[in-house]
This record gives structure tokens, C-alpha cells and sequence, in this order.
């Protein structure tokens, strides 16, 4: 036995648009939320560069008996990191410093904590 149905299948333009607009309202909440996460991760990103630079920095003026005011230039700390020299994937620019420092970012908030490293006498 068939059973037959009445109309044509298919969406109306009603329920298209009504989809359309509920995707829409979606778009609209994630985006901003999908930016800031994306803003946080260059700045976690960025923050992790430094402290590999920083490691390195140290390691030289250990190795090295630099004193706190002595400077530092990226060739000599570039053999004690792995993967080449680290960026901001922000576009920031890093800034050295003598010996006893901590490395800077050009971008605000892109700051190393200023207690996780040695500091020199």
C-alpha cells in the first residue's frame, strides 16, 4: 500500500531565512570571542619566545661570567637556542638588554614575569 502525499517537498523561503538568521546571531557571538582567543594565544606565544630567549641569554652569561651590565648581542645567545631565533608572532620586536635584564617586546603586554629568572649580584 502507498501512501501519497499532498504539496511539494522542499524549504520554504520562510524557514530559509529564519536559518540564515539564526547562523547569523551565531557568527555574531563567536567572532568577537574567536579574536580575543586568537589575541591571548600570540600573547602566550610571544611570552614563551621570551623566556626561550631569555633562557638562552642566561645560559651564555653564565657560561660566559658576564657581569649584570655587560651587553648582549643576538649572535651570542643564538647557539644556545634550538630553533633558530625566536619572534613575536604579534610583530613586535625584541629588545635584548645587558646581561642582568630581562628581554622586552615591543608589543604592550608582551612582558616576561619578573620573578621566574636569576637575577645577577
Amino acid at each position: 500500500m502507498k501512501i501519497k502525499t499532498a504539496g511539494k517537498s522542499g524549504f520554504t523561503v520562510v524557514e530559509i531565512i529564519f536559518v540564515l538568521v539564526i547562523v547569523a546571531v551565531l557568527f555574531g557571538v563567536l567572532l568577537p570571542r574567536y579574536a580575543k582567543a586568537r589575541a591571548a594565544a600570540r600573547t602566550h606565544a610571544c611570552i614563551n619566545n621570551m623566556a626561550q630567549a631569555q633562557s638562552a641569554k642566561e645560559s651564555w652569561a653564565l657560561e660566559n661570567k658576564k657581569k649584570a651590565a655587560d651587553p648582549v648581542a643576538w649572535s651570542d645567545i643564538t647557539p644556545y637556542i634550538k630553533y633558530g631565533v625566536p619572534v613575536c608572532p604579534a610583530g613586535g620586536a625584541f629588545a635584548l638588554g645587558a646581561a642582568g635584564t630581562n628581554i622586552t617586546c615591543s608589543v604592550s603586554g608582551h612582558s616576561l614575569p619578573t620573578n621566574g629568572f636569576r637575577k645577577f649580584p
